[in-house]
C-alpha cells in the first residue's frame, strides 16, 4: 500500500477506534452531547451497540488494512449513514443525533474508500 495509503486507512481505523471507545466508555456524556435542544438523548445501550461495532471494524481494519477491507469497511458505514435518514424522520426526538451519527460514518466511508481505491490502483491487494 502506499504511504497515502497507509494513511488513510490508519486515520479511518483511528476514527473508528476512537469514535467507539467514546460511545462505549461514555455513552450517555455522548448522546447528551448531540441531543439537540428539546430533543431525548439516545438511550445509552443503543449509543454502546454502535460503540461496539465501531470499535469491532476498527480492530477489523488495524489488524488487517487491505483495501478490500476498507472497501468492505465503507460499504458498512454507507449502510449505516443511510438507515440514519429514515431514522432521522421516523424518530424525530432523536434526530440531531442521527444526523451527526450517519454524518460521521459517511465521512469514514468517504475516507475508506479513497484509501481502498488507492490502494488497489497502487497493487495491493
Amino acid at each position: 500500500m502506499s504511504t497515502t495509503g497507509v494513511i488513510a486507512s490508519r486515520a479511518v481505523c483511528g476514527l473508528h477506534l476512537l469514535a467507539g471507545a467514546a460511545l462505549t466508555a461514555r455513552p450517555r456524556a455522548v448522546a447528551d452531547r448531540l441531543s439537540g435542544p428539546g430533543e431525548r438523548p439516545a438511550p445509552a445501550w443503543v449509543t454502546r451497540v454502535l460503540g461496539a461495532r465501531m470499535l469491532a471494524q476498527g480492530a477489523v481494519e488495524a489488524v488487517r488494512p487491505t483495501p478490500d477491507l476498507l472497501l468492505a469497511g465503507a460499504l458498512v458505514d454507507i449502510t449505516h449513514a443511510a438507515s440514519m435518514v429514515p431514522a432521522a424522520e421516523w424518530w424525530r426526538e432523536y434526530r440531531r443525533a442521527a444526523i451527526a451519527s450517519g454524518a460521521g460514518a459517511l465521512a469514514c466511508a468517504l475516507l475508506a474508500t479513497a484509501a481502498g481505491l488507492k490502494a488497489r490502483r497502487d497493487g495491493s491487494r
